[in-house]
């Protein structure tokens, strides 16, 4: 039994571990698509907002000089558009009224709402001027770490489902059988998902070394394209995962019905 207990608290500090990781990847991937984005959109020669701007000015018979419209008018149209928005959400923003929680109250008077929005839009200005100047080539692979983490994040969070055991089941099976075999039901169903599971691991183990091998014949084709990420790195979760996956579902071999 205390073996038992000690494996129980390995595998929930490894669980603990697991979501952690994945939070982290996400918040990485989100980051990276968010610099990728805003580079994408503000490093254009002619932005869209300062075009669509020029095209309803010379529909209404008012000459502007391009040159200006995509460069000192786009940062006017671009800071005005955000702070508009800015303010807007700052003054619609409610709050619950403490005596009575049904009845919806304005979270900011207009001043501090429209400070608010100040601050928020010159922020974002900041930010912008910030991507632009540090990366101004933008990230040009964001694209493939992103994928990267969308693996990653997919496995680690596959094992942790069945952890918390929340992973795809047939429930209309609980209601077929006598309950007096559920246990039994259950318990087969486990083992013949846990040997599923460790054949995919054999498998992955296989590609994983025929990655490794193909790499170390030459490191410039076993990579992900455009780094200097070797391909057989990355497909380690996959292993992992899945080693995992299968010894919780060994575990789960004997669980409760």
């Amino acid at each position: 039994m205390a073996a038992v207990s000690t494996l129980q608290r390995i595998d929930a500090a490894v669980y603990r571990a697991e979501k952690a990781i994945a939070w982290c990847l996400f918040l990485v991937m989100v980051a990276v698509m968010g610099v990728n984005l805003v580079h994408r959109t503000f490093s254009r020669p002619e932005g869209k907002l300062s075009s669509w701007a020029l095209s309803a000015l010379e529909a209404g018979g008012v000459h502007v000089d391009a040159a200006w419209m995509h460069s000192t008018g786009s940062v006017f149209l671009n800071l005005g558009l955000t702070w508009l928005v800015c303010a807007a959400a700052a003054l619609s923003a409610e709050r619950p009224d403490e005596a009575d929680p049904e009845r919806r109250l304005r979270r900011w008077d207009a001043r501090r709402a429209l400070t608010i929005a100040t601050g928020v839009t010159f922020g974002l200005a900041a930010t912008v001027k910030l991507v632009l100047v540090a990366l101004p080539n933008g990230l040009i692979e964001a694209i493939k770490y992103s994928l990267i983490c969308v693996l990653w994040i997919g496995l680690i969070g596959a094992s942790v489902a069945t952890y918390e055991k929340r992973h795809l089941a047939l429930e209309i099976a609980d209601y077929l059988w006598p309950k007096a075999w559920s246990r039994v039901i259950k318990g087969l169903a486990m083992a013949l998902t846990a040997a599923f599971v460790l054949f995919l691991l054999i498998l992955s183990v296989i590609s994983v070394g025929e990655h490794r091998e193909t790499w170390l014949v030459n490191p410039l084709t076993g990579v992900v394209l455009g780094t200097s990420i070797p391909l057989w790195t990355i497909y380690l979760v996959f292993p992992y995962a899945l080693g995992v996956m299968a010894l919780r579902f060994v575990a789960q071999v004997r669980g409760e019905p």
